[in-house]
């Protein structure tokens, strides 16, 4: 991948936030030290809770997963946030949501619909779109983040779903 660097990497705070529209006074970081592969996801224990995983992609067409379970009807929330510098302002990672029956509504153009192959799980991409992003101020460490897409979604069916973030 042309113009990706480990400072970049280095530099990313992915913030997932899998949570409820609830009041939270923080996130909860979450342990990002193993594997992160499909086979061996970073396993998100309640996705009720707000987490932050701050990590890193270290080499070009790395993905991370994250796994977590829902409840028909629960609420599935995650973010993108890269720190507002300027060596990062063109770096712009996406994430896709996997599990079954996944449809974004008709009149919903934040995402992109991909069927995977195994027929039994859906994806919906949420890749920057090029757009003026939002900026976050995080007030406990005093970082501002450029929010560059955001996921938020009913859980259609109860079961396993997938975080995946990539480059």
């Amino acid at each position: 991948m042309t113009g990706f660097s480990l400072i970049q990497a280095c530099c990313l705070a992915l913030g997932i936030v899998l949570a409820l529209p609830t009041v939270a006074c923080a996130h909860r970081p979450l342990d990002t030290s193993g594997p992160a592969s499909r086979s061996q996801p970073i396993v998100v224990p309640d996705h009720k809770i707000s987490w932050a995983a701050y990590s890193q992609l270290t080499y070009p067409g790395e993905v991370d997963y994250y796994r977590f379970t829902a409840k028909k009807g629960d609420r599935i929330s995650g973010s993108m946030l890269i720190p507002k510098l300027d060596r990062l302002k063109n770096f712009s990672p996406a994430f896709a949501l996997i599990g079954p029956q996944l449809h974004p509504a008709p009149e919903d153009k934040d995402y992109q619909q991909i069927l995977d192959t195994k027929g039994d799980e859906d994806v919906l991409v949420a890749a920057y779109q090029g757009d003026k992003p939002k900026v976050m101020f995080e007030p406990f460490t005093q970082t501002r983040y450029w929010v560059k897409q955001a996921l938020n979604i009913v859980a259609p069916t109860t079961g396993t779903y997938y975080l995946a973030v990539f480059d």
